[in-house]
């Protein structure tokens, strides 16, 4: 396959990507009491950071396979690169669930799950990723990388190009998914991003050639839709209703549109100003992947902490929010770079970093 330039723009995106995941989790995590309000800031700041990480994912694949996919090659470095890692960062919390979360008692383990083996308990936790919050990611996902020979197909049609901005604007009438919303439901709402990635990646000398126009008119839509949601003109999408089978799916996603285009915004801003070194940004790209399947665990020890009146976490405001959040960035990077001194060049297959 011809060799790629490296782009750093992107793996600096990427970087800020999980950046948003973690914040968002770091964000609900912590018991705001009567601070709602700036609770709300944060949740509408940090809110669909998962799009970001698909929008690139989709872009990354066409920048690197549109000129020659080989299939079996594609499935191997998924399967060493995402899935054996993700096994493997699994085992803690399918022994939480077995041994201390109570599995079978959560109101989305149905009865047939319950009354099933373990084999058969730990098969459905894995193929959902419901054992842990952020794991249903990997699922879905994984669905993504089995259609990858039809996708290449299809990116490459003239079509593409008129479909896709359709789709991607029917996603956003989407709301269900993640933890507690099924793969199929996840899917619908992510694979629109997944081919609007694509999509910019095709179209991407044009937004390069109009970044100026690009990056104010993001930027004026982001904080206008932000505004509007802080201040509930629109309607803010903070929590998606996930158990109720009746939540009303037909309305505008206000946030999820305000993030495709932060996408675009930063894309073209972060290539604009490529040559410029962003060391932190760097190091969260390299480290993403690990972060991804680290971070949660690091907030869950904390969290047990301060149930069990080991630590006491102090009441937050945004300021000891951002304190919070450089604590948890920090102490998970510092796990990972454990990891890889320990495990060297095979920590890839452990944590995917």
């Amino acid at each position: 396959m011809q060799k790629r330039d490296f782009l750093t723009y992107i793996h600096y995106f990427r970087g800020l990507a999980i950046l948003f995941i973690v914040g968002l989790h770091v964000c609900v995590m912590l018991n705001w009491g009567e601070r709602q309000f700036e609770r709300k800031i944060l949740i509408v700041l940090f809110n669909n950071g998962t799009v970001l990480f698909v929008f690139i994912a989709g872009f990354l694949f066409f920048y690197l396979y549109q000129n020659r996919f080989e299939y079996l090659d594609y499935l191997k470095k998924k399967f060493l690169y995402v899935i054996i890692p993700y096994l493997i960062v699994s085992i803690p919390a399918l022994i939480d669930k077995f041994y201390f979360d109570k599995v079978g008692d959560h109101w989305w383990m149905d009865e047939f799950f319950s009354t099933q083996s373990s084999p058969i308990k730990v098969f459905q936790l894995l193929i959902t990723g419901r054992h842990m919050g952020v794991f249903w990611f990997i699922p879905m996902i994984s669905i993504i990388y089995l259609a990858a020979p039809l996708i290449i197909r299809f990116s490459k049609t003239q079509a593409f190009l008129y479909i896709v901005p359709v789709l991607a604007f029917l996603a956003l009438y989407t709301f269900r998914f993640g933890y507690f919303a099924n793969i199929g439901l996840s899917l619908i709402y992510f694979f629109p991003v997944y081919l609007f990635g694509i999509w910019a990646c095709r179209v991407r000398e044009f937004f390069f050639t109009h970044a100026t126009v690009i990056i104010v008119a993001s930027s004026l839509i982001y904080v206008g839709i932000s505004m509007a949601e802080i201040f509930e003109w629109v309607p803010f999408s903070e929590t998606i209703g996930l158990r109720d089978a009746k939540y009303t799916v037909y309305r505008f996603n206000f946030n999820k549109f305000k993030i495709y285009m932060f996408a675009i915004g930063v894309l073209v801003f972060l290539y604009r100003y490529r040559s410029v070194q962003l060391p932190f940004l760097k190091l969260m790209g390299d480290y993403s992947f690990g972060i991804f399947f680290v971070h949660l665990y690091v907030l869950q020890v904390f969290r047990l902490l301060n149930r069990a009146g080991y630590l006491k976490i102090a009441e937050p405001n945004i300021f000891m929010f951002f304190i919070y959040f450089a604590f948890i960035i920090g102490l998970t990077t510092l796990i990972i770079k454990m990891i890889k001194i320990t495990f060297k060049q095979n920590s890839r297959y452990v944590i995917g970093s």
